[in-house]
């Protein structure tokens, strides 16, 4: 017949060596391998983390140039300054961070300069991409239109906004001026901006307050630009600046404010080194921590153009 081999009976000693032995075996292989896992995990962690912060320094690196070239061309955007007999241009911008959404364009067309400030809502990246896009409507408006109005141009602007920023909840102030070097006529419209400062070379100081809603907030049917004008004497000055200038605040949370800077330009003779001089007083406030991009500008009525006289154009 068949016959199978069965296994033997192991008594209960023997089971208990065998139990035994491999809790030998076993506790030998953790202290022999284990801690060799250890070394290997811990290599590998190491090794991980110094990969990871070198892809970080590495993206950092490459975010950082995108960012130069970004501004480079965010900075291609402003004008020059400028300078001749009969009127001067400056302007100085501290973002706060590397772009921002303040933005200055100027021109001069024979006797006529235009100037047009521009504060967009926000700071940083996104900001600065609604300026760039602000900047080749205003190139597009004066373009199709080369005798329009400050009234004409903050009213094509709301529009833009209207139609292609404010559902993005996306809106701006400005301040749009035009200068006839002939006769010192000034035409502004001032859309929700801080006032700007008209100092003349005799002291007086007066302000060219706000005369419309700021951009985007209404309907284009319903935005009322309200020109104003006065006449300038030669020698007088616009000092004009952004929101962030007055909202700096000190390491105590007060702010310059309106009256403060009232109180520092009245009076003051108009000075070319205006601008520079009112970023150093910015920076004494806030110790060089801004919560706002700050932009400066002055614009000198020097002297009567000469009828006729023609000076060509200088754009932003």
């Amino acid at each position: 017949g068949l016959s199978v081999d069965l296994p033997e009976q192991l008594t209960a000693g023997e089971v208990l060596l065998r139990c035994l032995w491999l809790a030998i075996y076993f506790g030998f292989t953790s202290v022999a391998f284990v801690p060799g896992l250890i070394s290997c995990w811990l290599r590998l962690r190491r090794h991980g983390k110094r990969f990871k912060v070198d892809m970080i320094g590495r993206q950092f690196v490459s975010l950082r140039r995108e960012l130069q070239q970004a501004r480079r061309i965010h900075d291609a955007l402003f004008p020059a300054a400028h300078e001749d007999r009969e009127c001067s241009f400056d302007y100085a911008y501290q973002p706060q961070t590397d772009l921002g959404g303040d933005f200055i364009w100027f021109e001069r067309t024979d006797d006529l300069v235009r100037m047009l400030l521009i504060d967009v809502t926000g700071h940083g990246l996104s900001a600065a991409m609604t300026v760039n896009r602000i900047h080749g409507e205003i190139q597009r408006i004066i373009a199709e239109n080369r005798s329009i109005a400050p009234e004409g141009l903050m009213s094509l602007l709301d529009r833009y906004f209207v139609l292609t920023l404010a559902s993005h909840n996306v809106f701006a102030t400005g301040l749009a001026c035009e200068l006839d070097l002939r006769s010192g006529r000034l035409r502004w419209v001032n859309a929700g901006h801080p006032p700007a400062f008209v100092l003349s070379g005799e002291g007086d100081t007066r302000e060219l307050e706000s005369t419309a809603m700021m951009l985007g907030v209404q309907g284009p049917d319903d935005f009322e630009a309200n020109q104003s004008e006065c006449t300038l004497d030669p020698g007088s000055m616009i000092l004009a600046y952004t929101d962030g200038m007055i909202e700096a605040r000190d390491p105590r949370g007060v702010a310059l404010g309106l009256n403060r800077l009232r109180g520092i330009v009245d009076g003051a003779e108009p000075t070319t080194e205006w601008t520079k001089r009112l970023l150093e007083v910015l920076n004494m406030h806030a110790r060089k921590a801004l919560d706002d991009d700050v932009l400066v500008v002055s614009l000198t009525y020097h002297a009567a153009a000469d009828t006729g006289a023609s000076n060509g154009a200088t754009d932003g």
